[in-house]
C-alpha cells in the first residue's frame, strides 16, 4: 500500500491489510513524507518487498499525486496496480481508463482485494473492473460487508511506519450516515447501493472488544472515532457510552450533527 497523509492513518487501508493477513497474505506499507527522498525509498522499497500488487486508497485530494506514484511504479515493478477509494467508486470509467491502471475496485474493497489477489487472471470479481484486450471489463457490485465479520483493522501496519500515531486509537463504530447531503460522498454511495442499508454499526461487544484488545496491546491515551455522524443511534449511544467508560475510559472525540445532539446525549 501507498499512502500519501504523514500525520493520518487510513481505517480503510488497515482494513484491507487484516483481511489479506488474515488469509496467510504478506503486506507492507510505505508513507510519503515531505521531507525525504520519497521516490527513491519507494523504488527500494518496491525491490526489497516485491509485491505481487500494489494499491492506491484514493480520495479526490490525493488522485493526481497517486497518479504521478502509480506512473514511476510502473517503470519500476512489473506489479499490478490497483486503485481504489472513494475517487474511483465515483469516477470509475475515467480512472480505468489510465495506463499506469491494472484494476479498479468500486464500492467497499474487503472482499474484493482479497479474491483479486488470490484469482489474479479472474475476470469476473464483483466489485473489480478490469481491462483485457483493449477492453474493460466492469463486473457488478457484490452485497453490502457486514461490519461485524470483519477483522479488526491492522494498526501495525501503519504504526511501525510512522509510531506517534499510536497515542490516538482510530476506529469507526459505523459506516454511512442517515443523511443525503448532495456534497458527500454519502449521497453518492447510498444512490449506488440503492436496496441496501447504507448507515450500519457495529455491535456494542464487537467495538468494545476491539478497543479492549487494542488498549492492552498499544496503551493508547486516548480514542478518535472517525464515524461521519457518532451520536445518530441514541439507543446504541447510551449502551455502548456505559460499557466504554467501564471498560475503556480514556477521552475520545468524535463527530456529529447538531440534529443529533441533544440534553440526554450532551450529559452522555
Amino acid at each position: 500500500f501507498i499512502y500519501r497523509a504523514e500525520d493520518r492513518e487510513s481505517l480503510g487501508i488497515e482494513y484491507l491489510s487484516a483481511m489479506l493477513k488474515n488469509s496467510g497474505h504478506k503486506t507492507d506499507l510505505i508513507i510519503y513524507y515531505e521531507k525525504d527522498n520519497f521516490k527513491n525509498r519507494l523504488i527500494k522499497r518496491i525491490k526489497d518487498f516485491n509485491p505481487d500488487f500494489i494499491c492506491f486508497s484514493v480520495v479526490t485530494d490525493n488522485y493526481h499525486w497517486s497518479s504521478e506514484i502509480a506512473k514511476l511504479v510502473k517503470k519500476n515493478t512489473k506489479a499490478s496496480v490497483v486503485f481504489g477509494g472513494i475517487q474511483i467508486t465515483s469516477c470509475p470509467d475515467e480512472v480505468i481508463s489510465r495506463d499506469f491502471v491494472d484494476f479498479i475496485v468500486v464500492g467497499e474493497g474487503e472482499h474484493a482485494l482479497l479474491e483479486l489477489v488470490e484469482n489474479p487472471e479472474k475476470e469476473n470479481i464483483k466489485n473489480v473492473w478490469l481491462k483485457k484486450d483493449k477492453k474493460v471489463i466492469k463486473n457488478p457490485l457484490r452485497p453490502l460487508v457486514d461490519l461485524n465479520s470483519l477483522p479488526f483493522p491492522d494498526k501495525e501496519l501503519f504504526y511501525k511506519e510512522a509510531p506517534y500515531l499510536q497515542f490516538q486509537y482510530v476506529c469507526m463504530t459505523s459506516r454511512g450516515c442517515p443523511y443525503s447531503c448532495s456534497f458527500c460522498f454519502n449521497c453518492y454511495l447510498k444512490n449506488l447501493y440503492k436496496g441496501e442499508k447504507w448507515f450500519r454499526q457495529l455491535t456494542i461487544k464487537n467495538i468494545i472488544n476491539q478497543l479492549k484488545a487494542a488498549k492492552n496491546k498499544f496503551n493508547y491515551s486516548s480514542v478518535r472515532f472517525d464515524d461521519d455522524c457518532f451520536t445518530a443511534n441514541k439507543e446504541w449511544l447510551r449502551e455502548f457510552l456505559n460499557q466504554y467508560i467501564k471498560e475503556i475510559s480514556v477521552l475520545f472525540n468524535m463527530a456529529s450533527h447538531s440534529i443529533f445532539i441533544d440534553e440526554e446525549i450532551a450529559s452522555l
